[in-house]
């Protein structure tokens, strides 16, 4: 019981902190370029726009992926309750597995959007 309990806690972070982060980037989201906290790709830091269009988007979709995340993680461990130690920790692991999928899916999703809204040089696009 207590490997169920631990890979509970394991596996809800990621979306717990998705969610969090999320909030962060879109309600407090760093006013300058920096390399300490943000969304940091090459498009994004091209300038103050870019950086504050990517800190917004990617926050928001943060959010809207921690909660189902959450949600569909916390009802696949409660089936597994009661299973033994190798089942609940590979089916742990996948999970993390696809949450960090969804994660990396969110900078695909980021840099489409900075793509259509700004040009190569960060100026934005006619919309």
């Amino acid at each position: 019981m207590a490997f169920w309990v631990y890979m509970l806690v394991m596996t809800l972070l990621i979306p717990l902190i998705l969610e969090g982060a999320g909030f962060l980037l879109e309600k407090y989201p760093p006013k300058s370029i920096n390399w300490a906290y943000g969304y940091r790709t090459r498009r994004s830091c091209k300038n103050k726009e870019t950086w504050a269009f990517a800190q917004v988007y990617c926050g928001r979709l943060w959010q809207r992926m921690g909660w189902p995340l959450f949600l569909c993680t916390l009802v696949i461990m409660l089936f597994l309750r009661g299973q033994g130690e190798a089942v609940t920790g590979t089916v742990g692991a996948a999970l993390v597995g696809v949450q960090i999928g969804f994660m990396l899916l969110s900078i695909v999703f980021t840099e489409r959007a900075l793509k259509k809204n700004f040009d190569a040089n960060g100026e934005p696009t006619s919309r």
